[in-house]
């Protein structure tokens, strides 16, 4: 009796300890489901890359095109840079023979200034002579040799002519100073040292004239019909050489350029 009362005591003490046990120790899986629910970390998006702009690039002025010398028409050793002057001597009409000077600035514009004359000569028993200068402008709208051209000017003709009046011999004597313009074509070719050709083609226009008349006639000739029909003949002429368009021909002009 005693042993089995003890034996109850015994197992009844172990039962209550191995509940206590069992309360306060909680097996892994118990632990891990009592164990507060981990929320779940919300994915916060990383911060998109700020673009860094690109350094602005240096705008350099591109430098201003200068004209090269392989460009320039003509002569290439140039002194005076774009400007070209030099003299010349030329032949021709309405002047036989002419002497100047030239110039060109760019290749593009023109003036020479020249003086010419026909000596005297004798055609049909009538002595003549004539001076005079021009100065001409031209431009060069290619660059090259061509031009268009405009002359301003000025010549004096000279005439006289011998004949009997009342069987005194008679010599009368016309003077026209005329003032002109002359429209023209031309060109100048020029060598690239400097030597140049040219010719030129147009028309000289009157733009107003004076003719005056004398004579070493004595004052009993300047009495007869004869003599003022003479007078009348030579005014008469001279003023329609005067208003009559001449030809501007240069048949070679030669000079050279610094």
């Amino acid at each position: 009796m005693m042993n089995s009362k003890h034996f109850y005591l015994t197992f009844l003490a172990t039962l209550i300890v191995h509940s206590v046990y069992a309360a306060e120790v909680k097996t892994p899986a118990e632990t891990v489901n009592n164990a507060p629910a981990v929320t779940e970390a919300t994915s916060v998006p990383s911060p998109s890359p700020v673009a860094t702009p690109a350094p602005a690039k240096e705008i350099t002025a591109a430098p201003a095109k200068t004209e090269s010398t392989s460009d320039r028409y003509g002569k290439v050793n140039r002194p005076l840079g774009d400007f070209l002057v030099g003299p010349y001597i030329e032949g021709g009409l309405p002047r036989l023979a002419s002497f100047g000077a030239e110039g060109k600035w760019l290749d593009l514009l023109g003036l020479s200034v020249g003086y010419g004359m026909i000596p005297q000569i004798t055609l049909s028993q009538v002595q003549m002579k004539l001076t005079g200068w021009d100065a001409r402008f031209k431009i060069y709208p290619f660059r090259s040799s061509f031009f268009l051209g405009v002359a301003y000017g000025s010549q004096t003709f000279t005439g006289s002519m011998t004949q009997s009046i009342s069987g005194i011999s008679t010599t009368g004597t016309v003077v026209q100073d005329n003032t002109f313009i002359t429209p023209h074509i031309g060109w100048n070719w020029i060598w690239d040292s400097g030597f140049f050709m040219g010719a030129d083609i147009g028309v000289q226009l009157s733009m107003g004239q004076t003719n005056t008349f004398t004579s070493d006639a004595t004052a009993l000739v300047k009495t007869t019909a004869q003599y003022t029909a003479l007078q009348k003949s030579v005014l008469d002429k001279a003023d329609l050489l005067g208003k009559t368009p001449l030809p501007l021909l240069t048949l070679l002009k030669v000079g050279y350029f610094f």
